[in-house]
């Protein structure tokens, strides 16, 4: 989908003020921020300085802040546009469609083209398919696929020359022909990079034209090299990285009948190919520790016979090395191999916290353990609001218990017992509290005594019972007189001790 970019009248207005031999350019930021301004000096392969023209002031833009256009404009102007082997991906929606008889759902990736009533229309490689509504299973995604798996050949050229338009512009030209070049259309890009050199002989970027016309012809004429290094890219795109590195692997065998410019390709190719492994192995198993964590949290913790401190030790101790083991099985990899990605998470931008709560088996830890990170004391002195509404919890408590002895002693003719709560053991909570209690307990006593996760921050939520006093009021049924008993919530931590980790 093409986006237009709305320009204020004073800023089209400047533009052709600013007209004329140095024309100011107009440069759009991921950020979806436009600018205005000349560059200032000679690009290089980091960015240029650039000055606005609003307010004067110079800017360093490195061309990754850039929209990949706007830098491949620029780039092609100042002489700088990068080789590259890469597909040229495409935006597709993915769509999941329940078909009756199949047991799983079947996967559509094309663009979307049209819609009807009640149907989607896909269009992949030239042919359109009518996707009822009613049988798409979730959300329909976007996904980035190489484009001649969505367009025929003449497709993606017809597409590419009338967003480019490049008339007698020899840098359009380029653009157009590296285009192609990353889809395998080679003989329209090998035409086009022709042109280039044909509209200005003395063309500034010539010696990286001239390149890519011997990798062109290298390819062209090692037809089966080529193949060969298109079903490792299909592989790579399917996520299937083992087949990829297994055919890779086969490649490297023929390294040696490569010619040079295809063998820069190849080397290229498989450098990436190593990098984007990584990158989306380190996404797994991100995602799966995570989900694995939930589910042997849960596993553990529906077994009655389980007491708390068996739960601990499990955590402790079986519990790491079972996430490890089923993450390498899953993934086909070796455990060191998940270690060493798990501990990279920070680096792969994948470290997004994750929030647990021991709830009211907070006391089962220690008070030293309880407490640890947080800010109590803070959090506790909240004014006298606070003591309000502590005051207003303790009389209703006070007159509830005042009603259950009244009742209490009817039954009895006049005798009662002691109306203090009764004391419960850790190992009562646990028999007593739901499934999803102890699994929270037992996910944040894992994250925080494993030595697999990272405890981000630490929070002491006063305990709802007592208010955050530690303590209740009730009554001695013997003398009706008002007594003050350890909250049998919190018995007397005063709080919840919930963690954020990753």
């Amino acid at each position: 989908m093409k986006r237009f970019w709305r320009i204020p009248l004073a800023v089209l207005a400047l533009l052709l003020l600013l007209g004329g031999p140095a024309p100011a350019e107009l440069i759009r930021l991921k950020s979806g921020k436009v600018l205005l301004g000349k560059i200032e000096g000679e690009p290089d392969q980091e960015g240029f300085l650039f000055r606005r023209s609003d307010n004067g002031g110079v800017l360093q833009i490195k061309w990754r802040h850039l929209m990949p256009a706007d830098a491949r404009r620029l780039k092609a102007k100042a002489g700088l546009l990068e080789d590259t082997e890469e597909d040229v991906l495409v935006k597709a929606r993915k769509i999941h469609v329940r078909i009756p008889g199949l047991a799983r759902p079947k996967t559509y990736i094309g663009i979307v083209v049209g819609r009807k009533p009640g149907t989607i229309i896909l269009r992949k490689k030239g042919f359109e398919t009518e996707i009822k509504t009613e049988q798409i299973e979730g959300t329909p995604e976007w996904v980035e696929v190489p484009a001649l798996e969505v367009y025929t050949p003449d497709e993606f050229y017809q597409k590419e020359l009338q967003e480019i338009q490049p008339g007698d512009d020899p840098a359009k030209h380029e653009i157009l022909a590296r285009a192609l070049k990353g889809a395998g259309d080679l003989e329209r890009a090998k035409a086009h990079f022709q042109k280039v050199l044909e509209l200005d002989p003395n063309y500034r970027n010539k010696v990286a034209v001239e390149h890519a016309l011997s990798q062109i012809e290298a390819a062209l004429a090692h037809r089966d090299l080529m193949d060969a290094m298109k079903k490792v890219r299909q592989a790579k795109g399917q996520k299937d990285f083992n087949q990829a590195l297994a055919l890779a692997a086969e490649l490297d065998k023929k390294l040696d009948q490569m010619p040079g410019p295809l063998k820069q390709v190849w080397l290229a190719q498989k450098d990436k190919l190593v990098k984007d492994r990584r990158k989306y192995l380190a996404s797994q198993v991100t995602e799966r520790i995570y989900q694995l964590i939930r589910r042997l949290a849960q596993e553990e913790v529906i077994k009655r016979d389980v007491e708390p401190e068996q739960a601990k030790e499990f955590a402790e101790k079986e519990m790491p090395d079972l996430i490890v083991s089923k993450v390498a099985a899953q993934l086909g990899i070796e455990k060191d191999e998940v270690l060493e990605l798990w501990n990279k998470r920070e680096e792969f931008h994948l470290a997004k916290p994750r929030s647990a709560t021991y709830g009211d088996g907070t006391f089962i830890l220690s008070k030293e353990k309880a407490y640890a990170g947080t800010s109590l004391a803070e959090q506790l002195a909240q004014g006298n609001s606070r003591r309000a509404r502590e005051n207003e919890m303790q009389r209703r408590i006070k007159e509830f218990l005042r009603r259950q002895l009244q009742k209490r002693r009817n039954r009895n003719g006049g005798r009662g017992g002691p109306q203090a709560p009764r004391e419960i053991t850790p190992e009562d909570w646990w028999k007593e509290a739901r499934v999803n209690e102890r699994r929270l307990w037992l996910i944040a006593y894992f994250a925080e005594f494993s030595g697999m996760m990272k405890v981000k921050k630490a929070y002491a939520e006063p305990c709802p019972t007592c208010g955050g006093t530690g303590y209740i009021s009730a009554l001695d049924a013997n003398t009706g007189k008002e007594i003050r008993v350890k909250c049998p919530a919190c018995h007397g931590y005063r709080m919840r001790r919930r963690i954020l980790f990753y």
